[in-house]
């Protein structure tokens, strides 16, 4: 019983809104598909979290992205029928579109379509919502929140900006800027803990609860990647050991950074501490995922991008 974390990015028409919210209307389609999935009966821990996979219809086309991600779904629901699938306002309209999207484009029968989309156990973290807000108390009814506010109400970062701004990104073809706002809105995994702990009646951190729980408390600072902090925007990083045998450094990517082709002179060895960084070697590009390894052959050009906030450890070795 394994979980997969969705969230769709859908077009608004300029002369007709409702394209972003009726699948069946003129112009109406789904520009980003963004997932993660894990197997196991529990969600993921912090430390497992990785960045979503994207599918963007800006790269092919809208009927490629759907059919990659039928196929997807489609494969993951035959070894792991029991799938949970996540995400907030799924419901309500991740699913529908996609059912709608899907529908009209051919990509399956609508039986296929609903034993795929609809029958698999749903978590929507929009109605779980409703328990965070005194509305709901006030009008003495289930009042759900938006996802920004229910990310501020657990102290996690909060997206900026809405949906609707990805659509003006779209028509100025301003596609990073649609990459980085679907990566600081998909914190569902985080989300989805946090209600954990607010179901049993706590409001801190996961390892907050976890040291009550066990007795036992973490040495601050005994993990590498907490040794060098994200910063919006940016990259950062953090010499450890600068020898003249070679140099040990920590680097934190924000979501959608990295480091543009070049070469150096030395061999080196890149260690993804946290997250997932694509890195090309003379054209050839692997992902490497947290505590994954790849080496980098001196004088082969190469270039790194997170597609989500990452940190990597490079060890360069200047000794021949």
């Amino acid at each position: 019983m394994g979980h997969l974390f969705l969230d769709i990015e859908t077009y608004a028409a300029k002369d007709n809104g409702e394209t972003s919210l009726n699948p069946y209307e003129k112009g109406a389609k789904v520009i980003l598909i963004a997932y993660n999935y894990y197997g196991g009966f529990k969600p993921p821990s912090k430390e497992q979290i990785l960045p979503p996979t994207l599918l963007k219809e800006w790269e092919s086309d809208e009927k490629d992205i759907l059919q990659k991600f039928y196929k997807f779904l489609s494969t993951t629901f035959k070894k792991d029928p029991h799938v949970k699938i996540t995400g907030f306002n799924i419901l309500k309209f991740d699913l529908p579109y996609l059912f709608g999207r899907m529908k009209l484009n051919g990509i399956a029968t609508e039986r296929e379509l609903h034993d795929l989309l609809f029958r698999p156990f749903g978590i929507d973290l929009f109605q779980m919502s409703a328990l965070l807000t005194e509305k709901t108390k006030k009008y003495e009814q289930l009042w759900g929140i938006s996802h920004k506010d229910a990310s501020t109400f657990f102290g996690l970062k909060a997206k900026e900006g809405n949906g609707l701004d990805c659509s003006d990104f779209y028509d100025k073809k301003e596609y990073d800027k649609i990459t980085k706002y679907s990566a600081e809105e998909f914190n569902f995994e985080q989300l989805l803990d946090a209600f954990y702990l607010y179901a049993l009646g706590k409001k801190g951190k996961k390892e907050e609860v976890e040291e009550e729980i066990t007795g036992e408390k973490k040495q601050a600072g005994n993990r590498l990647a907490d040794q060098i902090a994200y910063q919006e925007g940016s990259i950062v990083s953090k010499t450890i050991m600068d020898k003249k045998a070679g140099t040990v450094t920590l680097f934190a990517f924000d979501a959608g950074q990295g480091l543009s082709e070049h070469t150096s002179p030395y061999d080196a060895l890149i260690q993804v501490i946290e997250g997932a960084v694509a890195i090309t070697v003379s054209g050839k590009q692997s992902m490497a995922r947290t505590g994954e390894l790849i080496i980098l052959p001196a004088n082969k050009p190469h270039s790194l991008a997170a597609s989500g906030r990452s940190k990597m450890l490079l060890t360069m070795i200047r000794a021949n």
